[in-house]
């Protein structure tokens, strides 16, 4: 049976050494805080900036015409310490404004427990022109007032564009009308009319009490113009109200 013993290191003394002067600490140095002009490259392991302040707020990258508004989302952030969710929080809402495509978040460390938090944006381009196919009872330059060119090509202002010309198409009594949008900078609008509604007559079936003349007067819904179904529910509510003011309030 082996048993282990520890073993005791000793040493000899000499003559006695002298013990080291420990140097005084240096004092920090004071970066200034600068604004980079391009999203800096960065290598080896991440350090956390959690908790730091952030001596400056930077936007890298935003157009003149979106610079205000962006700068609004991230600059209440300067003076405060660094929080991951309050900068999840703004790169939400800068996604939010429509015409953001892609940022970066980069927080560079001044030395003294400040950073410079800097948001690198990359803008959706300009819609340069839009064209349109397949229009026939609406012209195109009648189209161009309601999804001009000019805007960003982001996926919100196509859509925004796409809903504009559906509800151009069904004002003019075009329900089934679909519309399709491709492209970017140069955008396609492609529309499919379908068959058109008109109204033909107006009947007010159980009306005893109200001319049908005077209920017609309250109607947004006419004849011989389009039909729009998105109408009914409102002019339901104004006939309604002919009824109220009589003092029939169970019509």
């Amino acid at each position: 049976m082996r048993r282990l013993l520890p073993v005791l290191l000793t040493g000899c003394a000499t003559a006695p050494q002298p013990v080291p002067q420990a140097e005084p600490p240096a004092e920090p140095l004071t970066v200034v805080a600068t604004c980079p002009t391009a999203l800096p490259e960065t290598g080896g392991e991440p350090a956390s900036v959690t908790g730091a302040t952030i001596a400056m707020v930077c936007l890298v990258g935003a157009t003149e015409d979106s610079y205000l508004r962006l700068h609004e989302v991230v600059a209440p952030q300067e003076g405060q310490r660094v929080d991951v969710a309050v900068v999840r929080d703004a790169l939400g809402a800068m996604f939010a404004l429509g015409n953001v495509k892609d940022v970066s978040v980069v927080a560079q460390p001044l030395g003294d427990g400040r950073v410079v938090l800097s948001y690198h944006v990359t803008e959706y381009g300009y819609v340069k022109k839009v064209s349109f196919e397949g229009t026939k009872a609406i012209t195109p330059r009648e189209l161009e007032e309601v999804a001009p060119s000019g805007r960003r090509a982001s996926p919100l202002e196509l859509a925004r564009l796409q809903r504009a010309v559906s509800q151009a198409y069904v004002e003019q009594g075009f329900a089934s009308a679909e519309v399709k949008v491709t492209g970017t900078d140069e955008v396609v609008v492609k529309v499919d009319e379908g068959p058109r509604t008109m109204v033909r007559s107006i009947r007010f079936d159980g009306a005893k009490r109200v001319q049908a003349a005077e209920l017609l007067k309250a109607l947004k819904t006419m004849v011989g113009l389009p039909f729009r179904e998105d109408r009914l529910g409102e002019d339901a509510v104004q006939l309604s109200q002919v009824y109220y003011d009589r003092g029939m309030m169970n019509v």
